[in-house]
């Protein structure tokens, strides 16, 4: 389906604090209570109720919502091919995102149970992307970018790890790159993102495969080299562990 309408989904969800990419969509979300961050690229931005945040889903991105308030929020997922040059242009940094507005959420929540109650009714895809091309323009309209103030070293070494993916990147050389005690940094990182160092960087070296393997022509042992391994053999049991299938089975299949 082109375009897919996650409505007021409460809690976890099996992507929560778990780095992942959609390839060919722009993913649209609605805060409407809750508070954490947001990783998105190198970038980390804070969130709470009635923040809009718009962004190119084929960068590594994750939501970390703090577990003291309950976290809902809607999803609206679009296939790029549906709507033209209208959204690129406006994603250079990988995203947009609208510091909090009750009035900007109460419209953007109403444009979004209109594209829910059309899902549901199995509406035309002509019918919804009128619907969603109006939902667009309202979220991005006026939109300033806000960079956080608050991701300070979890930001740095985000930015590191994918700055030096291709190298092998360890947690050791993270943090004697960044000047930080490894335990500390161990700690720290856990404790803002969810993940271990370590987690992420395998999930960023198979987020980087996969676009690789899909989009290029090289030899499976120059991805596994661009992605920081050394071995192709292990390279393909960490792909087939993250992913089931061989990263030539999934050449096969984003090809055919």
């Amino acid at each position: 389906m082109k375009v897919k309408i996650i409505y007021r989904e409460r809690g976890r969800d099996p992507y929560t604090d778990v780095p992942h990419a959609h390839e060919s969509e722009f993913e649209l979300i609605h805060v409407l209570s809750g508070k954490g961050k947001v990783f998105i690229g190198e970038r980390v931005l804070p969130f709470c109720g009635d923040t809009v945040l718009l962004l190119d889903a084929a960068v590594l991105h994750y939501v970390s919502p703090d577990a003291d308030m309950p976290y809902v929020r809607t999803k609206l997922l679009i296939d790029k091919s549906l709507t033209g040059g209208m959204v690129a242009p406006l994603l250079e940094a990988g995203y947009v995102y609208r510091v909090p507005s009750p009035e900007l959420s109460a419209k953007a929540d109403r444009a979004l149970a209109a594209l829910n109650r059309m899902a549901l009714q199995d509406a035309s895809l002509l019918e919804m992307m009128s619907h969603v091309l109006e939902l667009l323009h309202l979220c991005t309209a006026q939109m300033q970018e806000k960079k956080s103030e608050e991701g300070g070293t979890v930001a740095e070494v985000v930015g590191y790890i994918h700055e030096h993916l291709e190298t092998g990147v360890t947690l050791s050389d993270v943090a004697v790159a960044l000047h930080i005690n490894k335990h500390y940094l161990c700690r720290l990182f856990k404790g803002e993102t969810g993940l271990t160092v370590g987690e992420y960087i395998n999930s960023a070296r198979i987020v980087r495969a996969k676009q690789l393997l899909r989009d290029g022509k090289e030899p499976i042992a120059f991805v596994a080299s661009e992605c920081g391994y050394n071995e192709p053999s292990v390279f393909a049991k960490s792909f087939k562990k993250e992913t089931g299938m061989t990263p030539s089975a999934y050449r096969n299949l984003t090809r055919s």
